[in-house]
């Protein structure tokens, strides 16, 4: 087969450049028709290419695997980038994943502490003194809902006979831990900040019951036991 004349003289990268003008041309010209096509042949192109994925499962993944590893550094950098120009799109994302999953997310988080309770204390600390500001932040949060619940308030002389009156004990596990003051009524939930509504729960509880409803996470560790 005999090759045109023009070919013949072309370098190989000239030949590249002449057969993509070639294509931009040709797509000027029949861009509507070109366009209609492709949208009236999507959910079929769709169709397709989720069958080939199915089919293709473990080859698409090793292949993608092979394409990361190569070019880590720089999707770990262009990664981190786009999530600095687009921290709200991140957060937003976060919380709405967490949504989805937050009931397996306290269920794990509430087996990984009691399975290594001293670890997750000390990291805990840790996190606090390298994050103070964000530790204050929660405080006068916290300290913010207190003001503005309704109650008398809670002096220390009346948190101290909380204290005497649990013997050490949680009051809802039955462990004899370190305690902290919880509101029974979360604060959050218009829960008052008074000593009727306080008792001496340990860390873990606590943390694990947060801002639900006592019923509502009683029922809560209740299915949680049953899995």
């Amino acid at each position: 087969m005999s090759r045109h004349p023009i070919e013949l003289r072309l370098s190989e990268e000239e030949k590249r450049e002449h057969r993509l003008a070639t294509q931009r041309r040709y797509y000027r010209r029949h861009q509507e028709e070109i366009v209609a096509k492709r949208v009236a042949n999507r959910p079929a192109k769709r169709e397709q290419d989720r069958l080939y994925r199915l089919a293709h499962l473990e080859e698409i993944r090793a292949r993608r695997a092979v394409v990361y590893a190569a070019h880590r550094a720089e999707r770990v950098a262009r990664s981190a980038k786009w999530a600095r120009a687009n921290r709200e799109r991140v957060r937003a994302s976060g919380r709405r994943s967490y949504a989805k999953r937050r009931e397996y997310e306290l269920a794990r988080r509430r087996r990984r502490y009691l399975a290594n309770t001293e670890h997750e204390q000390r990291r805990n600390q840790r996190w606090r003194k390298t994050h103070l500001e964000h530790a204050r932040a929660h405080r006068a949060r916290r300290r913010a809902l207190q003001l503005q619940a309704g109650g008398r308030g809670i002096s220390p002389e009346e948190w101290r006979q909380v204290l005497r009156d649990s013997l050490g004990i949680c009051a809802y596990c039955g462990r004899r831990r370190k305690l902290t003051l919880d509101h029974i009524d979360p604060l959050a939930l218009g829960g008052r900040h008074d000593v009727e509504n306080a008792v001496a729960a340990c860390t873990t509880c606590n943390s694990s019951k947060h801002n639900a409803p006592l019923i509502v996470w009683l029922a809560r560790l209740r299915r949680t036991a049953r899995r």
